[in-house]
């Protein structure tokens, strides 16, 4: 173990944050998304400020409170369309007590399964892959019901991105846009 030894000098909390890794854009945007801005020291306000100034190809001094707020808002939707799409693929457990994946290739699965059951009626059952027990047959009524649920466990997460992304948006300060999280 390696120990630093200051020689009587003082270490700044800035320096220790530093050497925590507290000051990265990517530590100090999850703060914001997570705690919201209110929550950051203030020599992470100073690098908030500094990655809103690149983003907006703009000086320090030409920066706004409402810039600021506007970077904020942006971090807290592009955290909120990421965590709606990994819920969405994280899969769901049907009425049934199976868990049924939903990635992309699943959900492509699902739209051509349900294609072969309008387009050939007399197909009565319907082998289908859970991630708990495996391959199991279905009757097409209960494949039905399996599909209305992946279809629902989806449209229930794009609604949920999409109020959450009208509230970060009508959010007016930092405070306001703090309280605004994925539950």
């Amino acid at each position: 173990m390696i120990q630093i030894q200051p020689n009587n000098k003082v270490i700044t909390d800035k320096r220790k944050a530093e050497l925590r890794g507290e000051l990265t854009a990517e530590f100090v945007n999850m703060v914001v998304i997570n705690q919201g801005y209110p929550a950051l020291a203030s020599y992470q306000v100073d690098l908030i400020k500094q990655l809103t100034a690149d983003s907006k190809d703009e000086e320090l001094s030409e920066l706004s409170d409402e810039d600021i707020l506007e970077y904020c808002k942006i971090l807290k939707n592009d955290f909120f369309k990421t965590t709606c799409e990994e819920k969405i693929l994280e899969g769901f457990t049907a009425s049934n007590g199976h868990f049924y994946r939903t990635n992309r290739d699943d959900q492509i699965n699902f739209i051509g399964q349900k294609d072969l059951l309008v387009a050939n009626e007399s197909l009565t059952t319907v082998p289908w892959k859970t991630e708990d027990v495996g391959y199991i047959v279905h009757t097409r009524d209960e494949w039905l019901q399996i599909y209305n649920e992946a279809f629902s466990h989806k449209q229930a997460q794009l609604f949920k991105y999409d109020n959450l992304k009208k509230q970060v948006m009508a959010a007016t300060d930092h405070v306001a846009l703090s309280t605004i999280k994925w539950t």
